[in-house]
Order: structure tokens, then C-alpha cells, then sequence
């Protein structure tokens, strides 16, 4: 008798135990369903974030350039004087900077950027240039016999959904763009 009983629990159970499985997931679906119409949330599409990897990588292609373009231009001073030099270069770097065809390469320097823990309004042209080399977002110096040129960036900015729907929580980007290029008098341009 009791091998006859053992083996109507184990019926039970088979017929149980799946049923009870699928009652619980309809009851998680169902609750899920429920939870989901009640809830209205705005999504933050990471779009802006993309667009601004693009961008960096354009810029860090004129930068390159425009850091290249002042060393040969200012290898004229490369006589005796290493001070003069770095002086050359920090120049011609920044006098390229105020032409039109920069005008792109400041726009993104300039758009968000935030500096000790502003950001940074509307400025003309010559005072973009004037505010980079005040405030030593980009410097130049020699060290053992290398060209050394150091950006420090800061940017902030906002993401917020485009369907304002229920909640909206916007998200608040900052990146660092700190690079440092070194670029020895024989030609060779490094990047750290």
C-alpha cells in the first residue's frame, strides 16, 4: 500500500509543479503588462553622445594639424633660443586659431565648455583665443629636447528625451578631453 501511495504523490506532483510554473509566469507577465501602462517614463536617446565621439575624432585631426602647421612654421626660431621657439609655436598655434577656416574647430571647443565649474558663454573669435591662452587650455614647453603641448577640455551639457511623456529625468554628460602631444624637433609626433 504504500508503494501505491508514493506513486500517486509523484502523479501529483508532475500535473503540480508545471502548473503551478506556468500560473506564476502569467501572473509575472500580467503584472508586468500592468506595471508598464501605469508607469510613463521618457528615454534619453544617446544620439548626442555619438554625434560628439564623431566630432572629437575631427577635431583631434585638425588639432593635429594645426599643432604640426605651428611647429613647421616656427622651426625659423629653432636657433639657440628653446624659449623663443616654444614661444614661436604658442603663437603661430594660436594666431592659425583666429582665421575662419578654424572657425568649426572652436565652435566645438566652445560649445559646452565649462571652466572651474562654469560653463562658458558667447564669445567673438579674438576672445576665444584670448580665453584659451589665458586660462592654459592649451601650454606649451620644451622638455628634453621634445616639444610638449597639453590640452585640458572640460565640457558639460544636458541630454533630455525628446518625447517629454510622464517623468523625465534629463542626464547630465561632463567629459575631460586631456590629451598630451609630444613632438620631437626631428619630425616625430607622439601622442600620450
Amino acid at each position: 500500500m504504500k508503494n501505491i501511495m508514493k506513486s500517486k504523490k509523484a502523479i501529483f506532483m508532475e500535473i503540480y509543479l508545471p502548473v503551478l510554473t506556468l500560473a506564476m509566469c502569467f501572473f509575472v507577465i500580467l503584472l508586468y503588462y500592468h506595471q508598464s501602462k501605469q508607469v510613463e517614463n521618457s528615454l534619453v536617446s544617446p544620439y548626442a553622445l555619438l554625434e560628439l565621439e564623431g566630432k572629437k575624432a575631427v577635431f583631434e585631426m585638425q588639432e593635429k594639424m594645426l599643432i604640426k602647421s605651428a611647429v613647421y612654421e616656427a622651426t625659423n626660431s629653432l636657433e639657440e633660443d628653446e624659449v623663443g621657439f616654444v614661444q614661436a609655436v604658442d603663437d603661430k598655434f594660436f594666431s592659425e586659431l583666429e582665421k575662419d577656416e578654424q572657425k568649426e574647430f572652436m565652435d566645438f571647443i566652445f560649445s559646452g565648455l565649462k571652466f572651474e565649474g562654469k560653463v562658458i558663454g558667447n564669445l567673438s573669435t579674438t576672445e576665444k583665443v584670448q580665453f584659451l591662452r589665458k586660462n592654459k587650455i592649451y601650454s606649451f614647453s620644451l622638455e628634453s629636447g621634445k616639444l610638449k603641448i597639453t590640452r585640458n577640455l572640460e565640457k558639460e551639457f544636458t541630454l533630455r528625451a525628446e518625447n517629454k511623456v510622464g517623468r523625465n529625468f534629463p542626464v547630465i554628460v561632463d567629459f575631460k578631453y586631456s590629451k598630451i602631444y609630444n613632438y620631437d624637433i626631428g619630425g616625430r609626433f607622439f601622442v600620450d
